[in-house]
Formats: structure tokens, C-alpha cells, sequence
């Protein structure tokens, strides 16, 4: 059996080469379609922040990004002493 127009035998279908090209494509198309997946799950991580910081700055009255990681650093500080004081406590 000849296929038409190729000149080629056909009976054993396709060569190596074009299942190996065949494959190659499908594992680009896979990695393309994973770092579109991770870029949209980042995407989705920096969404939620934004929500998170946007509504801690409306909760404190707060009008910057900067004054909103001053008042972070704040309460950082204020909850190491915290838990320094109960570690002090627990040691007397």
C-alpha cells in the first residue's frame, strides 16, 4: 500500500522522527501549560495579599502601604516582647 502523493510505504504508519516530534510538542505544550498554572496561582497569591493588606489598612485607618508596614513592624515587636515576657515568666 502506497500512500498518495508521498511515494512512501504506509503499511507501518508513521516514522520514529514524527512520533519523536509528536511527543516533543506535547511536552513543550505541557510545560507551557504548567508555568501558565503557576503564574496564575502566584497571581492569585499576590490577589489575596493585596485583599488582606487593603482591608487591615481600612480596619487601622491607614492611607500607605508604608504606613501599613510601619504598623506591621509595630506589632511584630510588640508580640516578640510578648513572647519574651511569657518565656521569662515560664523560666522563674
Amino acid at each position: 500500500l502506497k500512500s498518495v502523493g508521498s511515494g512512501r510505504c504506509d503499511v507501518y504508519g508513521h516514522s520514529a522522527g514524527d512520533w519523536s516530534r509528536v511527543n516533543s510538542e506535547e511536552d513543550r505544550l505541557r510545560r507551557e501549560e504548567e508555568e501558565a498554572m503557576a503564574k496564575i496561582l502566584r497571581l492569585r497569591r499576590q490577589q489575596r495579599v493585596l485583599r488582606e493588606k487593603a482591608g487591615k489598612m481600612l480596619q487601622h485607618d491607614l492611607h500607605t502601604i508604608e504606613a501599613l508596614e510601619e504598623f506591621e513592624a509595630e506589632e511584630q515587636r510588640l508580640e516578640s516582647e510578648r513572647i519574651e515576657r511569657e518565656k521569662e515568666q515560664a523560666s522563674n
